[in-house]
């Protein structure tokens, strides 16, 4: 009793299972113990009793955790009254694994948007269902978006390189989605971000090539203590440039412009 139904788990049936599991023993115990000649106590009274004890104790908390997260999905069919228009964003997760379904997970916790579909590149899941979502083959995406509105993609790939991700943004790219990523998994192991901290796709994903770290040691030998002309300052690339080089600590700094 002491389970929190919406967080309703595993460990918790579990207990349930063990704890109806002693009651049946010791209700068995006691028949047995006060059974005599006259009064005949049916033995099939105690499995009754703990199945029975098992669906109403447990099955009716698994419905009401369901009930609570608003989970009432199994691929696409939909009991009635689920089936309603909640206002929240559809979103689609790429990525059928352990991230996709840790975000799945967290999305139904936090109501803000509504998980319809899994995309993932393994063939061996295509059209299977997962948590109660169907998994879309990339291919399929039209018909994904056709069957279940999907207004938005989530990519939950966190170890996935570069070259990678450029490859699926250049797959979704002709679809009218909104692509946004869960943090990388190097992140994620560390702990510095949680599965659900969804993002907007890095710049760096955009890029034809893998990005190159700056040296900070060779930009400081060049810049520190120096005086430092920077042309077409009043651009967007040359203000960014002058942010970054002020804070290497330049001598001077004098910014050049043509016409702005």
């Amino acid at each position: 009793y002491r389970a929190v139904m919406r967080y309703f788990g595993n460990d918790a049936l579990v207990t349930i299972i063990k704890a109806v599991t002693l009651s049946s023993l010791i209700l068995a115990v006691v028949v047995y113990w006060y059974s005599n000649h006259q009064v005949v106590v049916p033995r099939s009274i105690i499995f009754n009793y703990w199945w029975l004890s098992m669906v109403i104790i447990g099955g009716l908390r698994l419905i009401m955790r369901q009930y609570f997260l608003g989970d009432w999905f199994t691929g696409n069919h939909q009991i009635p009254f689920a089936n309603r228009d909640d206002g929240l964003i559809k979103v689609a997760i790429y990525g059928a694994g352990t991230a996709g379904n840790q975000l799945l997970a967290a999305l139904r916790m936090g109501r803000v948007m509504r998980p319809v579909a899994f995309i993932d590149d393994d063939s061996d899941l295509a059209n299977r269902v997962i948590s109660g979502l169907q998994v879309y083959k990339p291919k399929h995406l039209e018909q994904l978006i056709k069957e279940t509105g999907a207004q938005e993609i989530l990519l939950a790939l966190p170890s996935a390189s570069r070259a990678r991700r450029r490859e699926i943004l250049a797959l979704l790219e002709p679809y009218p989605l909104h692509v946004r990523s869960v943090p990388a998994f190097a992140d994620l192991a560390s702990g510095r971000v949680k599965v659900d901290d969804i993002q907007d796709v890095d710049i760096a994903d955009l890029l034809g090539r893998d990005p190159v770290p700056a040296q900070e040691g060779l930009l400081e030998r060049c810049i520190y203590k120096q005086t430092v002309l920077v042309t077409g300052a009043g651009g967007s690339i040359g203000s960014e440039l002058c942010r970054q080089i002020i804070g290497l600590g330049p001598t001077t700094l004098l910014l050049f412009d043509h016409s702005e």
